[in-house]
């Protein structure tokens, strides 16, 4: 039972660490599109 809730909560941890590094790529892409969107629009 012990070892089950360890593997669970390791899973858990896993999910999360991986949805905070796809948020931070998400907003990296949108800044970069937004400078992208600055320029076209100065041209």
């Amino acid at each position: 039972m012990q070892i089950d809730v360890v593997g669970q909560y390791n899973e858990v941890l896993t999910a999360l660490r991986d949805a905070s590094h796809a948020s931070r790529i998400a907003e990296e892409v949108q800044s970069r599109l937004t400078e992208v969107e600055a320029k076209i629009a100065h041209l």
